[in-house]
């Protein structure tokens, strides 16, 4: 354990807490193929944003690094998307480490909430109690118990999950599954905003990777302090490649632009500057 806490503490870190769904794993794939860069044992360790996990203490954050063995200055990351969901994992964050550079990769939230809704589809598919265990992996049981189980017709139909969750947020609550939240993106960089200076924040869109990959991995290479690396000769090629069962409703893609309109404008005058969608 000695050995880990010393390895951690001469590496830089990072962490990136955007929710894209499939580019963060991308992006982890990518910059684990810098010699500088070394990646956990779980690319998602979730240990700031799940009190159940970070009740467990440093040692096992730790453990998910135990198989490295990084030249001194090397950079480890957790790339965690939940912790933009949960405002205490940015002061848990800061507690463990204040010089945390933090990336956030932001997707378009529309695309977002349709890209999420066919993975749980096929989440579901595998595992009907699914969300039930990963909603007990990440919250106390007192709150994992107030989530609303999704009834059935909810994963067929992403209108009605959509119009369903809406009242159900209207009422302060939230279903086992959902699809809205992480796309209040303003909403949830306000807590890592007001707990880190704004130069340890890197937010970026995801079709920035997507369309400049070595541009954007030089970029944020420089912002973690990596030394220069020729990313062209990497591989880049497309990860985790999503496979779609028909496409999204217009139906549904009006409710999201309709439900986004007010939190795309607060993201602008929160950021200073346009989407980066």
């Amino acid at each position: 354990m000695g050995a880990v806490r010393q390895l951690l503490g001469r590496a830089r870190r990072a962490v990136w807490p955007g929710r894209i769904v499939r580019p963060t794993t991308a992006l982890a794939n990518y910059l684990a193929q810098h010699p500088g860069v070394v990646a956990p044992s779980d690319k998602e360790v979730d240990y700031f944003g799940s009190a159940p996990r970070h009740a467990r203490g440093e040692a096992f954050y730790h453990s998910h690094y135990r198989h490295l063995a990084p030249p001194g200055g090397a950079v480890s990351f957790d790339a965690s998307p939940h912790y933009l969901l949960v405002p205490e994992a940015a002061g848990r964050i800061r507690d463990y480490d204040p010089g945390m550079r933090l990336i956030c990769l932001l997707r378009e939230p529309a695309a977002r909430a349709w890209s999420a809704f066919t993975m749980y589809r096929r989440f579901l598919d595998a595992d009907p109690g699914f969300f039930a265990k990963w909603n007990r992996r990440c919250y106390p049981e007192a709150v994992a118990s107030t989530f609303l189980p999704r009834p059935p017709g909810h994963a067929e139909d992403m209108v009605l999950a959509l119009r369903e969750e809406i009242e159900a947020l209207g009422r302060g609550e939230m279903y086992e599954w959902h699809l809205l939240p992480y796309g209040l993106y303003a909403k949830n960089l306000r807590p890592f905003l007001d707990a880190f200076p704004r130069d340890q924040l890197l937010v970026m869109g995801s079709r920035r990777l997507g369309g400049d990959t070595a541009g954007a991995l030089a970029e944020i290479a420089r912002f973690i302090g990596l030394d220069a690396f020729q990313w062209t000769k990497a591989d880049l090629g497309k990860k985790h490649a999503e496979s779609y069962r028909g496409s999204m409703p217009e139906e549904a893609r009006g409710l999201l632009e309709e439900f986004y309109a007010g939190p795309n404008r607060e993201l602008e005058e929160l950021l200073g500057d346009e989407l980066p969608y």
